[in-house]
């Protein structure tokens, strides 16, 4: 049960790799989070652009914790690093070209507070002008093909 007017600190990790103009507009609608900002931290993991990324992102956001990898881990291996650094009680994965939804955070940690058999929720997708399904669902068939449901 969600305490009245308790808000854990969420961490959100976000990775770039050569996408600073995606991961600036990312991180700008973070900023319009329904959240509070003290209670928000914001980790980018530059995953080794060999580009102007880092200096961009920390010129327009230096409040935020950003991590220069010497060297390119992947995806996941920057979503590890991230985590590695968060302080959050929860952490937030979000994609560098994504743009969440003011609700999101509150929505997810709503739902992980309300039921402590939940250790993780995943996000509605929608396309980029917000009016299609890309990503609600997944499946896997018995010979380990992944799959998207309800796309569209």
């Amino acid at each position: 049960m969600v305490k009245t007017g308790y808000r854990p600190v969420v961490s959100v990790v976000i990775v770039n790799f050569r996408g600073a103009d995606d991961t600036l507009a990312c991180l700008e609608a973070c900023g319009q989070l329904a959240w509070p900002h003290d209670q928000l931290e914001l980790v980018v993991v530059d995953n080794a652009s060999g580009d102007d990324s880092v200096e961009r992102i920390g010129a327009a956001f230096p409040d935020i914790k950003l991590i220069a990898s010497k060297k390119n881990l992947g995806f996941a291996g920057g979503c590890n690093r991230g985590a590695e650094a968060a302080v959050g009680e929860y952490v937030a994965f979000l994609n560098n070209d994504a743009r969440p939804h003011a609700d999101w955070l509150r929505s997810a940690v709503t739902t992980m507070e309300a039921d402590s058999s939940i250790s993780c929720v995943a996000s509605k997708v929608l396309d980029w002008d917000g009016n299609n399904v890309d990503f609600i669902d997944a499946g896997r068939a018995y010979y380990g093909h992944g799959f998207k449901l309800h796309v569209g």
